[in-house]
């Protein structure tokens, strides 16, 4: 599996922004990894994809009555489940701490980890806004 780009460092509302502006002009959407991350650079996303990734799709229901569910790679999911069984703190973007815990961590104990990941994979399996 691919890494990642550092989200630490990802500023999310310019990424919404941009995932915005892609749902509502298709013509706009970036077809290749390159044109992706000078999108993203001009809109000051503060990451980018590396060479690892090669292709880029994009879903997007036909209209508010399609349900929509998006699947996360199998490795993606190993790999997240692994992190956490060996101990690993659960991860989640820094707007979640800022705007949701109100700059406290996210203090998950470890027995409910498990819990969280499998429903944060449903929640985002289901590509609806609201």
């Amino acid at each position: 599996m691919p890494n990642l780009p550092n989200m630490e460092t990802m500023v999310w509302s310019a990424w919404g922004k941009l995932v915005e502006e892609w749902a509502r002009d298709e013509s706009i959407r970036p077809s290749s990894v390159a044109e992706l991350n000078l999108q993203m650079r001009r809109a000051s996303v503060g990451v980018e994809f590396s060479e690892e990734f090669t292709d880029v799709a994009f879903c997007q229901a036909k209209n508010d009555h399609t349900v929509q569910v998006f699947l996360p790679t199998v490795s993606a999911i190993d790999n997240a489940r692994g992190h956490l069984n060996a101990g690993g703190a659960y991860l989640l973007p820094k707007f979640y701490k800022e705007l949701a815990f109100g700059n406290r961590p996210a203090n998950i104990k470890q027995e409910d980890k498990e819990e969280m990941l499998v429903s944060r994979i449903g929640d985002y399996a289901i590509g609806q806004c609201g």
